[in-house]
């Protein structure tokens, strides 16, 4: 069967990079023929919801240049020339591990998926159905794809991100009737079940994030295929959003342990003379230490998958939720903190019982591999 993934686009996040690669990799040893719809600068509508989020960013920062004294940019979008240089071991990491589509740079060149002759979509994962982050949100419910089509539709690990209904009424009614034409719907937190019943009035089916249906056995042979030397650090910290109470969790678990924490940082306050580390070496960090620090989904994930010790600092602007859901799963919610003052040394020494949480993980794997090959049958 010839599929089509529509996922976020494939810029500069390590977690969505990765979620991208392994459903592929996982969808080809199906039997299927796979792609991933290129989506690069699809137009976005005018919308009030996406402006908050970067007037805090830029209040926060000059915030921190000019009253902090801090040698940070306040405007941080970069022009395009330097993003394709601060992204370049990212969009290498696209082009010799993802198979893609041609660009599609707005809505109207949709049409040029016609051409592939796809014999089903699949959307997901990621939070493809957060209206914040997918401005063009029926695209993600295929909006293009007429209704008459006997192309299978199926969503893959869809996250709204939050437990709250963000969708505007016009588009509830919309995405509700494009949803009741898919052919099986899962989503990737628990709370999304009930917002697909209640709002799309549609079954939902909880499954695991692609990027933990592959082994980390996978995940090893990719960093050996690219050479990248040994971290040796018994600490990483991969935090997305930088926040002094961030610092103090970091700096309050360090010193529990004994040791300073190797930043594997992808958050650029200077756009200047930052580049995006190969995902390889993103990966490497999980095979080489001992304990994470992270704010970030994936990096709880990847935590996971490699049995690392772990703390997950809550990041409600990306998306709380998803943290609850993947961590109640494995009944490790107390990894979760929101503030330095609930870390303990008991805590931070407790021994996470691995088999347990593999055997589980196992289970599920199983659930999502059904899921998958019942609803492309």
């Amino acid at each position: 069967m010839k599929i089509g993934i529509l996922t976020q686009p494939l810029h500069n996040n390590y977690g969505g990079l990765l979620q991208a690669f392994a459903l592929q990799v996982v969808l080809k040893r199906l039997g299927h023929e796979v792609w991933t719809v290129d989506f690069w600068k699809v137009d976005k509508k005018k919308d009030l919801r996406f402006y908050p989020r970067i007037i805090k960013s830029i209040l926060i920062r000059a915030v921190q240049r000019y009253l902090l004294g801090r040698s940070v940019s306040v405007w941080v979008w970069p022009t395009n020339s330097n993003n394709r240089k601060f992204t370049r071991y990212l969009r290498s990491f696209v082009e010799e591990n993802i198979k893609t589509t041609s660009k599609i740079n707005n809505s109207p060149q949709l049409s040029l998926l016609k051409e592939y002759h796809f014999d089903a979509y699949v959307v997901g994962s990621d939070q493809v159905w957060r209206p914040e982050y997918s401005p063009n949100l029926l695209h993600f419910f295929l909006d293009f794809l007429s209704d008459d089509t006997m192309v299978k539709r199926i969503s893959y690990a869809a996250s709204f991100g939050v437990e709250d209904w963000e969708f505007t009424p016009e588009e509830t009614v919309v995405c509700a009737g494009l949803a009741q034409n898919f052919d099986a719907i899962s989503v990737r937190e628990d709370s999304a079940i009930e917002l697909c019943r209640k709002y799309l009035e549609v079954p939902a089916v909880h499954v695991l994030d692609p990027t933990m249906l592959l082994d980390k056995d996978d995940y090893i042979a990719l960093v050996d295929e690219g050479d990248i030397p040994e971290l040796n650090t018994e600490i990483i910290s991969y935090v997305l959003d930088d926040t002094p109470e961030k610092k103090h969790i970091i700096n309050a678990i360090s010193e529990v342990i004994g040791v300073n924490a190797c930043f594997v940082n992808n958050a650029m306050s200077r756009y200047h003379d930052n580049v995006f580390p190969p995902v390889t070496q993103w990966i490497r960090g999980y095979m080489d230490t001992d304990f994470v620090i992270t704010d970030s989904f994936h990096g709880t994930v990847f935590s996971i998958i490699f049995n690392r010790a772990f703390i997950a600092i809550g990041n409600e602007e990306r998306g709380l939720t998803r943290f609850i859901s993947l961590l109640k799963m494995f009944d490790l919610e107390n990894r979760l903190l929101h503030s330095a003052d609930q870390i303990t040394a008991e805590l931070i020494n407790e021994k996470i019982d691995w088999d347990r949480v593999n055997s589980i993980l196992s289970q599920k794997r199983q659930e999502a591999l059904v899921f998958l090959t019942t609803s492309l049958s």
